[in-house]
């Protein structure tokens, strides 16, 4: 049986975004990380050109496209000491693009996860996207995140077609400004009233902050239950679209954002709260905890 230290939270934020239609329970094996079962990983070390995408199940060779030429620099987050992550520019509208790519339609379950540093001011006032796949057409968006610092908005955020579906936090508590963060959400395909019907068509959506839950402040299309958000009366299949999935805004021509990128994964299961907590301390090393409220 494996055991979890509980740690208190920080500022860096994991985020780990999760679709599932079942929820998954992972094996607690002695020694396996959560990391390690990543579909996809995309850490931004080369030395040039675009990132090459690995993970567990990947074997021929696939990159993510850096778009508008963003900048490596060293990375600046915890137990990260020697690596690079990236910089990317919103006047510039650079942006990551990962397409083509398998893992990225997730009708049944989906986990992100990546390091962020918004260098936004907290006086601007446009919608910046951390990631998001998310199409300008009729297809709506499969999964999506972003923020407005003015107005203290993080949401995560799904659309089916029919129009969007938000659980939204404070800006201010999650992402800050120029603070580091690993950030984790979940989403879940389930039914909020098993008593009112036995459809499937609503998605349970969780926040962490550096592996801790985020309390959410309001929502659109749904309701909140404590730390938990449901996007309610949704057409699934409407969520999944032929867009590809960006990093540093919303889509490839809106919501640009200017910050620090590092360590993207992405998981075909759902993460437990455990694991979420697990891979926190797992990417920001023993001291992270401590090292992050330093941030504050």
């Amino acid at each position: 049986m494996c055991r979890y230290v509980r740690r208190q939270p920080s500022p860096f934020f994991a985020m780990c975004f999760v679709l599932a239609g079942t929820p998954g329970v992972a094996p607690c094996l002695a020694g396996q990380t959560v990391r390690s079962e990543a579909a996809l990983a995309v850490s931004f070390d080369e030395t040039g050109a675009n990132a090459k995408i690995t993970g567990a199940n990947i074997s021929a060779p696939f990159s993510a496209a850096l778009v508008g030429m963003p900048a490596r620099v060293p990375s600046p987050f915890w137990s990260q000491a020697g690596k690079k992550a990236l910089r990317l520019d919103a006047a510039k509208k650079q942006f990551v693009q990962l397409a083509d790519v398998p893992y990225l339609d997730r009708a049944e379950a989906l986990s992100v996860s990546l390091y962020f540093l918004s260098l936004h001011p907290p006086t601007g006032s446009t919608p910046h996207g951390i990631l998001a796949k998310r199409s300008d057409g009729p297809r709506g968006t499969n999964y999506g995140i972003n923020y407005v610092p003015s107005a203290d908005v993080f949401q995560v955020y799904v659309n089916d077609g029919r129009g969007f579906r938000i659980a939204n936090y404070s800006a201010r508590r999650v992402v800050g400004t120029r603070r580091l963060v690993h950030l984790t959400a979940t989403l879940q395909a389930g039914n909020a009233d098993p008593k009112a019907d036995s459809r499937r068509d609503d998605l349970l959506v969780r926040l962490y902050v550096n592996g801790e839950p985020a309390v959410p402040k309001s929502v659109t299309g749904g309701l909140i239950r404590r730390t938990e958000v449901w996007l309610t009366r949704l057409d699934m299949a409407g969520l999944l679209n032929d867009a590809p999935l960006t990093l540093g805004s919303s889509t490839p021509q809106s919501e640009y954002t200017s910050g620090v990128f590092d360590e993207f994964l992405l998981f075909t299961r759902v993460l437990t709260p455990a694991e979420a907590h697990r891979l926190f301390l797992e990417m920001a090393g023993p001291d992270g905890a401590k090292l992050a409220r330093r941030e504050l």
